[in-house]
């Protein structure tokens, strides 16, 4: 079963929402069963299509290329419930082959995303899917400061939240108790709660990638992850005083600040991170000249900027790094 990356099927409405005291269907013994059978031969260890694995809770809480395939609590807003309702015959059904999921399972699905899409009792130990560089990232030498050691695994309470309000976490590939965090498609903006999970996830995350309507106060949770190495902040309504916190980290070696407002004042505060090995630029209210003394503070830095792009180009790309049509 794969999700396209464009998938444009409108949500539809859950019938089987949890009626009250109802509990949701349990994921091991229920919901599993279900993925291993019509799922996993497409969106499992082997074969990873359109960048979705159903094979393990990290996998389906992380989504895939187009996003989250799941939104915890609301059914009617998750791509994978979606897919799997159309009737049958319908271009974007999913699975595409072998007919479709039997009313009951359709049912069973719907009904574990309204409680919440807890996903405890899952196989933990398969390994998750080899993360794919984002468009336009800038391929990176080997860290400069070492990842930290293997940390205690974050409570499964505290996964399950997580999940539930939007946040995916997914877990280092080879690691205990480090991960990377994609607060990028929430279903509602930033609140208290939300850096608040972050924040309790604390020297576990090492990568952070933060939604459009993340603000320079909502930055104030890096002073909590001082692990972090990759942050993205692309779209974001960040300004350049909303630097002089990320520059706190000092461990940080990858910056994405692509279609931001920052202006050279930020660039000050970037030359001031020790261990930083590439920053995106692309879209940017930087100059020539702000980027070269960048380069001339930093002189190893790799940094992508709108003069990087092909001639003829826009010399603007939206947060996931795709060029406006024209």
């Amino acid at each position: 079963m794969r999700l396209p990356l464009l998938a444009t099927a409108a949500a539809i409405a859950c019938s089987a929402a949890l009626g009250a005291g109802e509990a949701a269907p349990d994921f091991a013994t229920k919901i599993k069963p279900i993925f291993d059978e019509r799922c996993i031969s497409c969106h499992g260890e082997k074969k990873v299509k359109a960048g979705l694995r159903l094979d393990t809770p990290a996998g389906i809480t992380a989504g895939g290329k187009s996003g989250a395939a799941v939104v915890a609590g609301k059914p009617e807003a998750s791509k994978l419930v979606t897919l799997i309702s159309h009737p049958a015959g319908h271009e974007d059904i999913m699975p595409p082959k072998g007919g479709p999921l039997t009313k009951e399972q359709i049912e069973l699905i719907k009904a574990w995303v309204a409680g919440g899409a807890v996903t405890a009792g899952g196989d933990a130990k398969a390994k998750p899917a080899e993360s794919k560089p984002q468009p336009f990232m800038i391929p990176v030498r080997e860290p400069r400061a070492a990842l930290p050691a293997d940390q205690t695994a974050a409570p499964s309470t505290l996964l399950e939240r997580c999940a539930k309000v939007g946040l995916a976490v997914s877990a280092l590939p080879g690691s205990t108790g480090l991960y990377e965090v994609n607060a990028r498609h929430l279903p509602t903006p930033w609140s208290a709660a939300e850096s608040d999970l972050v924040g309790r996830l604390g020297s576990g995350v090492v990568s952070l990638d933060l939604s459009p309507n993340t603000t320079d106060a909502h930055l104030a949770v890096l002073t909590k992850l001082p692990a972090l190495v990759h942050l993205r902040l692309a779209g974001t309504a960040i300004t350049d005083s909303g630097l002089e916190t990320v520059a706190k980290s000092t461990r940080l070696e990858r910056l994405d600040l692509r279609g931001t407002v920052v202006t050279d004042a930020g660039l000050d505060q970037i030359a001031k991170l020790p261990a930083l090995q590439s920053v995106v630029l692309i879209g940017t209210k930087t100059t020539a000249d702000g980027v070269a003394k960048l380069r001339a503070a930093l002189p190893k830095l790799v940094v992508k900027t709108d003069a990087d792009l092909p001639a003829g180009d826009p010399a603007t790309l939206s947060p996931e790094g795709k060029r406006p049509r024209k």
